[in-house]
């Protein structure tokens, strides 16, 4: 019974071994044990090694059962893919047999303890050693820094394993074959080389695996500077335009409030047909819903896009009394602008822009629906916001939207579904 005790104290300390390995310096927190079915299989494992080592006690079966129970209890309870875990459990298992083979073989012949005793005393020292280092280093390191290609991680156990063999063939030979009475001195000075080693071997790891991850964050970063550039100069593009556009508008109206003020109706006239001739390309309908003031707008910025985008545009209305001429070109404009907005900074075979209106009996529908990039905007429950840093130049253009629906009593509705934006406003018809 009191054999049985002991092995059972054993498995659970080596187990815990390769737990405080992974958890500590791999990186792996989560945990795969989520029901009765996980606990049944990590005792029925145990217990099963248990008994297989209170029977057979030759080194044979250590060898093949104790890797074995170890394995199979770690990939139950990591939530890790097979593949990554495998090449983790063999740096680990040669990694804590080597330090197991120095720590066994300086307690017997030091502290003449017996096999068992020096398995269980090691075993507690790798554990405190761990969780020393995880307490004082390992919490400030990088979580996944020993988590590498499996390619990697299968040389670097080949390369413990070398080195397992090297040194328990030097140790057999200094202790069995040359039985030289400071063979103790020598051994110990092997293994701490050893270890020695193995240890400036993780250092160097560390470092090169440290210098891959920041090029692969350097150019993750840098693609996104690009990108953010790119993003930048088509807003700044559209700004431009947008200003420029302002600007004449305003000093059209200028102009024309002048000779209305002077009653100068023929100069008038003269000048209203010039301004008319200059716009008379976005002026021409290639897309009419019957309303001249959305005809205008529709036109003014879908037209010189339309070679650029697949455009739909569904609709007729003709008087719309419900909303003012000014709320209805401010908010037009503001709905195909964000839709063009949005459409620029994807790829233009997935640009897509559909525009309908139409005037029910009781209601009078505009629903835009547009493609566009998740990453560009903070989609949270039914909050909607651009994630750009300039939120609020961005975000004017729904507010004015809303504003504009608010004070002609409609109702706003913004949705997605997959890659397509939807806009949707309702106005009680007057």
């Amino acid at each position: 019974m009191e054999n049985i005790l002991i092995k059972t104290t054993w498995i659970i300390l080596l187990n815990l071994e390769f737990f405080s390995l992974f958890f500590a310096l791999y990186g792996v927190r989560k945990h795969n044990v989520k029901g009765v079915r996980q606990y049944v299989a990590l005792v029925a494992t145990n217990a099963l090694a248990t008994i297989i080592l209170s029977i057979y006690v030759s080194s044979g079966v250590l060898i093949i059962i104790v890797p074995a129970m170890i394995f199979i209890n770690q990939l139950i309870y990591w939530d890790i893919t097979f593949g990554d875990y495998l090449g983790l459990f063999m740096v680990a298992f040669f990694l804590i047999t080597f330090v197991e083979n120095f720590g066994e073989w300086f307690l017997e012949n030091f502290l003449n303890l017996n096999e068992m005793s020096a398995n269980l005393g090691c075993s507690c020292f790798i554990i405190s050693t761990i969780w020393l280092f995880y307490y004082f280093v390992g919490k400030r390191m990088n979580r996944n820094i020993f988590r590498l290609p499996i390619k990697i991680n299968m040389i670097i156990s080949v390369i413990l394993f070398i080195f397992n063999l090297v040194y328990s063939y030097f140790i057999f030979v200094l202790s069995e074959i040359l039985e030289l009475k400071q063979s103790s001195w020598g051994i110990a000075l092997i293994e701490t080389s050893g270890i020695v080693i193995v240890i400036l071997m993780f250092v160097f790891v560390y470092i090169l695996n440290t210098q891959r991850e920041f090029k692969i964050e350097k150019e993750i970063l840098e693609n996104f500077n690009k990108q953010q550039k790119k993003h930048f100069d088509i807003m700044m593009e559209k700004e431009n335009k947008t200003r420029e556009f302002r600007h004449d508008i305003i000093a059209v109206l200028l102009q024309i409030r002048n000779y209305s003020d002077k009653q100068n109706y023929n100069a008038l006239n003269s000048y209203v047909d010039d301004v008319l001739g200059e716009i008379s390309d976005i002026s021409r309908f290639d897309y009419n819903v019957g309303n001249d003031v959305v005809n205008v707008i529709l036109n003014y910025y879908l037209v010189p896009f339309k070679d650029k985008c697949k455009i739909e545009v569904i609709g007729f209305v003709d008087e719309i009394d419900n909303i003012s001429e000014k709320n209805l070109c401010i908010l037009i404009s503001n709905l195909i602008s964000n839709a063009i907005e949005a459409v620029e900074v994807i790829a233009e075979e997935e640009r897509y822009i559909r525009f309908e209106i139409k005037k029910g009996k009781i209601n009078t529908y505009i629903i835009v629906k547009n493609t566009f990039d998740k990453d560009s905007l903070d989609i949270n429950g039914s909050k909607i916001s651009t994630s750009k840093k300039d939120k609020i130049n961005h975000g004017f253009g729904l507010k004015k939207i809303k504003n504009i629906v608010d004070e002609e009593n409609g109702q706003l509705s913004i949705d997605y579904k997959g890659d397509i934006f939807c806009t949707e406003i309702m106005f009680p018809n007057g």
